[in-house]
């Protein structure tokens, strides 16, 4: 296993992430962008079922993703010979890796079949990002005289979209006093609430003593922001 990177690229082997996760074949590295939103982490995963059963796998890859949902905040593209047919939308097998998938909010943009013989067409390599809104393009390369496999590829947009200032209502907190807050939230009429038997109406009731007690001590008030979260 292996990736082929242009020399003005640079990049950064992580080999921490492949060290948390031995008994998978993949390789990390990190592409740095121009800040911290449009840098890119680079992963190629090989399964094959001599190496580790389906299930296994399936739930190492499921950790591995768990973790760098929590630890990577930019860019993520997965590539590599899953040896997961996604033509074959109705085996379970299928739907549960589509659905793990699903789950952290990533998509598999490879379409077309990249293994095609004389009887049969599978799509087992795959490309998966969590922001296909990048994915300029996605295609299929036949390169018959190189493998039995054929080359999906990609075109990634790394230019990052410019940040539109916008307004929101966030909460003033700068006249905020913690003890006539207590002092006041404790004298709310609490017992509206079980006035009427409708739990609804009573949530709401709640719901509607709490928002105007906060918005005595700390009102809403319209604040523009000007760059992103």
């Amino acid at each position: 296993m292996g990736i082929y990177v242009k020399e003005t690229i640079q990049f950064k082997r992580l080999t921490d992430i492949e060290k948390r996760f031995p008994t998978m074949e993949h390789l990390w590295f990190e592409v740095p962008g121009r800040n911290k939103h449009s840098k890119l982490l680079l992963g190629t995963v090989y399964r094959s079922e001599s190496v580790m059963l389906y299930t296994d796998w399936l739930d190492t890859f499921e950790s591995l993703l768990s973790d760098l949902s929590i630890s990577w905040d930019g860019m993520l593209l997965i590539t590599g010979d899953v040896n997961v047919d996604l033509l074959k939308t109705t085996k379970s097998s299928v739907r549960k890796y589509m659905d793990m998938l699903e789950t952290f909010n990533l998509t598999q943009c490879v379409a077309k079949a990249t293994r095609t013989t004389l009887h049969t067409k599978t799509l087992i390599d795959h490309i998966i990002t969590n922001m296909p809104a990048q994915i300029t393009h996605c295609d299929v390369l036949p390169c018959p005289l190189i493998s039995d496999h054929d080359a999906p590829y990609a075109c990634v947009n790394a230019r990052v979209t410019r940040f539109v200032p916008r307004y929101k209502y966030i909460r003033d907190e700068r006249d905020f006093d913690e003890n006539n807050f207590l002092i006041d939230f404790e004298t709310l009429p609490l017992s509206l609430v079980f006035s009427v038997d409708d739990p609804e109406v009573q949530v709401d009731i709640l719901s509607s003593l709490i928002r105007e007690c906060l918005d005595r001590h700390t009102p809403l008030r319209r604040t523009k922001v000007t760059r992103p979260p």
